[in-house]
């Protein structure tokens, strides 16, 4: 089986600081120390954000994977060589789609011109 790129992405986060939402609305914001391909988290330095808007601060953090909401990586991540990839892919697949749309448009117009 292979990842998708949302899971390569976090891969790439690791040793960056990243920002977890979990499903009870908490925010974690640390340094991201390990990964596995089920996102389950373990952030070194972690600043804790409950709910009601009271900070507090771990050493250490471990986030199951299936409680995570989202996760923020850095901007530099935009840039990604795996994003080149998806692009291209979408880049052909859009391609072909609007082939596609000028073919059926070219076949309605040329119809269009048939004496009947």
């Amino acid at each position: 089986m292979s990842v998708g790129v949302p899971i390569k992405l976090i891969h790439e986060a690791k040793n960056h600081v990243i920002t977890i939402e979990v499903k009870t609305g908490e925010l974690y914001r640390g340094h991201l120390v390990e990964i596995d391909d089920t996102m389950n988290c373990l952030i070194d330095n972690c600043r804790h954000t409950s709910v009601d808007g009271k900070a507090s601060y771990f050493d250490q953090v471990y986030i199951r994977g299936s409680q995570i909401r989202f996760v923020i990586v850095p901007d530099m991540f935009k840039n990604a060589p795996m994003f080149t990839r998806v692009k291209n892919l979408a880049r052909v697949k859009n391609d072909a789609m609007l082939r596609k749309k000028a073919t059926k448009i070219r076949e309605q117009v040329i119809a269009q011109m048939r004496p009947e």
